[in-house]
């Protein structure tokens, strides 16, 4: 699908993690390197733990895994 749009080439593409996913990748920009986005591995960990100690865990994330906000211009 990418490659229908344009693109010709990637260093980095960021997915769910499913294989077929990773696999469709592979096959497409053998160069790229794939990586699990930040959104979905703190989905998978939050996943495990109880509703009730959610709160805790993403303020670790927080303090942990900054991540950097930024500025669009308006």
């Amino acid at each position: 699908m990418l490659k229908e749009r344009g693109v010709e080439t990637s260093g980095l593409i960021a997915s769910h993690g499913l294989t077929f996913i990773e696999n469709a990748i592979a096959k497409s920009f053998p160069n790229a390197q794939n990586q699990l986005c930040m959104v979905h591995i703190k989905h998978s960990i939050l996943c495990v733990f109880p509703r009730t100690k959610r709160l805790e865990i993403v303020r670790n994330f927080q303090r942990y895994l900054p991540q950097k906000q930024k500025k669009l211009p308006l």
